[in-house]
């Protein structure tokens, strides 16, 4: 120990070191409680927005370019119908059933025609009968080749647009649209107002005379609820392709964050943290982080 300090400093230096480090514990603890005021919660739904979730999380029938399943069943089954060829007969059985008559009747014919009894006339009437079998069962295979060469087509066909419409070969865009719809439909009060109560009567003010609620003419996109949702699917996006140097979306990471802190601050002060509120927490994995206090992204 240096002789030339004093004692009395050195163990103020030590006091005031301890008392820091243990404030800075405290400090950190209660951060932690508060949670990551950036990424959310692990919750069924947000996992669900992750570009690598797979897409049988997403409980959907929705497709990419704006298309669902139904459509696009219904779509190929005209267009098989429209572009399937014209036959004599439509079923296999029946196909089956005159192909062995048909062939019974050559077989018939060649018999007859082996026998050297038969008069030049008779002759002529086997030999027609023959050919015109011969003729039939030659339209009924290229009949059935028509079929299978359409069918085939059908089959590449349907192929080439389930790879079209597959969310697995789209894009990003592609992800981030279905993942706005889904949060539409997930958080907009033309759903949630079937089964969530609501919210608390405030005791502050007199109670409201009822009116006639005017009817809803589409689907909610614009409620605080919807944007809170679609404002978390992108900044949980953003977050995790940002880079140490990308200057540009840090500065639209930290303009989508402090948006959703407003909204948050809005909707919780409005709902009275009514079941709206609690239904966006649970499913959002929304921390105290998000809207209270100040948020500071380094």
């Amino acid at each position: 120990m240096n002789k030339h300090l004093d004692p009395y400093r050195a163990e103020q230096a030590r006091q005031r070191r301890a008392a820091n480090l243990t404030r800075r514990a405290a400090i950190r603890k209660e951060d932690a409680a508060l949670g990551d005021p950036i990424r959310s919660r692990p919750t069924p739904f947000i996992e669900s927005l992750q570009p690598s979730a797979p897409l049988e999380a997403l409980k959907t029938d929705s497709l990419n370019h704006y298309i669902k399943k139904d459509e696009i069943e219904r779509t190929l089954e005209r267009s098989k119908w429209l572009t399937e060829p014209i036959t004599s007969t439509s079923n296999s059985e029946n196909e089956t059933e005159m192909l062995q008559q048909l062939q019974a009747q050559c077989d018939k014919a060649n018999e007859a025609m082996a026998s050297a009894e038969l008069d030049p006339e008779r002759r002529q009437e086997i030999l027609n009968q023959q050919k015109e079998a011969q003729a039939a069962i030659g339209r009924i295979k290229k009949e059935q080749e028509q079929r299978q060469q359409h069918q085939t087509q059908h089959d590449n066909a349907a192929q080439a647009m389930a790879r079209i419409v597959d969310l697995n070969m789209g894009s990003g865009k592609d992800r981030t649209r279905l993942n706005i719809q889904r949060c539409i439909e997930e958080f907009g009060r033309h759903n949630t107002d079937k089964h969530l109560a609501p919210k608390p009567a405030s005791t502050q003010t007199r109670p409201r005379e009822a009116t006639d609620v005017p009817v809803r003419s589409g689907p909610d996109t614009g409620s605080s609820e919807v944007q809170i949702a679609i404002l978390t699917a992108k900044i949980n996006v953003l977050v995790n392709n940002v880079r140490n140097k990308d200057k540009h979306n840090k500065r639209n990471l930290r303009l989508l964050v402090h948006k959703r802190q407003k909204l948050l601050a809005y909707l919780r002060r409005k709902e009275r943290g009514g079941p709206r509120w609690q239904n966006i927490v649970d499913s959002l994995g929304i921390n105290d982080a998000m809207w209270k206090g100040e948020i500071s992204l380094s």
